[in-house]
């Protein structure tokens, strides 16, 4: 899986001296407000879950066989992680089309509605006077002429919140996949991710012998975890001292933690170092199992590195109390 992800995606400063970012507060100023740390509360980066994410959806689409529902509960990180894994799978599989669908609120047996929600997969929307045999059609025709434009002979469709369709909803995107497989040999496999509801939706679905919709859509379910130990932590951790695989601003060589604390770093800190006390911190403040999200784990940091900004002599008893003081701040999740 390449790494390389927030250089190529950050805003145009390659005209950006890097003595001047590290020095010149002004411009120091303006770039921090557009570092994707703080501007994206999804900033994706590595994580051995994502990775492991990764290698299971690369093999499936590989060899064109499966589908997969990766589970969890709230905020433990699976649509970042979808979102980083769907980026770098595009990257990977030119000759695929992959459509990205959130599954938000059950349409019960209203077939037009659910129409509306496949729309902003070629980002349109509906016509209100549409019926639901007119949308289903241009649907396909949408997702065929996508896929013909790539040459591709295969839609990956990543799912998310997958646990809000019914069997009614699975059977009618099954129809539409149906017709491009049968009449265009265009196949068409499913990625998603959903809440821990997904266990009790394919126990229903089996007491109702709909197990060609568990096939389609939920053959495999994966649970995902946040991160349960200091050695995941650290693995989190070291791409902020990476500036080959996450650099800020492009095109200077500077790492996330060497922009918000450049003296410390000049001095040696590294935040991946820091991954057995962030852990035993987190463990202090724990109220379940240590299993702690990423939305979590990713805002203690950014609030970490403005405590240390202000205190970049990193004397240790002074770097475990802003740990303290970032795990409080972070939402508890």
């Amino acid at each position: 899986m390449n790494d390389n992800a927030s250089c190529s995606r950050l805003p145009a400063h390659a005209s950006v001296d890097r003595v001047a970012a590290l020095s010149d507060e002004t411009l120091r100023g303006r770039l921090r407000n557009e570092h994707p740390l703080i501007v994206d509360t999804d900033c994706l980066m590595y994580t051995p879950m994502v990775q492991e994410i990764y290698d299971i959806c690369a093999s499936a689409i590989a060899n064109r066989t499966g589908s997969f529902v990766f589970t969890g509960r709230k905020r433990v990180g699976k649509t970042r992680a979808m979102r980083l894994v769907f980026w770098e799978l595009e990257k990977a599989f030119p000759e695929v089309l992959f459509l990205r669908v959130i599954a938000t609120g059950r349409y019960d047996t209203k077939e037009r509605g659910f129409y509306e929600t496949l729309y902003a997969t070629f980002n349109e929307e509906a016509d209100p006077r549409d019926r639901a045999e007119v949308r289903r059609q241009t649907i396909r025709k949408a997702w065929l002429s996508a896929a013909r434009a790539r040459r591709a002979n295969c839609i990956v469709l990543c799912i998310d919140e997958i646990q809000d369709w019914g069997p009614q909803e699975m059977t009618w995107l099954k129809g539409i996949g149906n017709h491009l497989e049968e009449y265009h040999r265009v196949g068409m496999l499913s990625i998603a991710a959903g809440s821990e509801e997904v266990a009790q939706r394919t126990r229903a679905l089996a007491s109702q012998t709909r197990g060609d919709l568990i096939g389609r859509f939920m053959a495999t379910i994966l649970p995902v975890h946040g991160f349960r130990s200091a050695d995941e932590l650290e693995a989190y951790l070291v791409g902020f001292d990476d500036a080959e695989k996450y650099c800020y601003p492009p095109g200077t060589g500077i790492s996330y933690t060497e922009f918000f604390v450049p003296i410390a770093y000049l001095g040696g800190f590294r935040l991946a170092t820091q991954a057995p006390a962030l852990w035993r911190v987190l463990c202090e403040f724990a109220d379940r199992e240590h299993d702690f999200g990423m939305q979590r784990v990713s805002s203690t940091v950014k609030t970490f590195f403005n405590l240390l900004a202000h205190d970049q002599q990193c004397a240790s008893e002074n770097v475990i109390e802003h740990w303290r003081t970032a795990v409080q701040a972070a939402p508890n999740v």
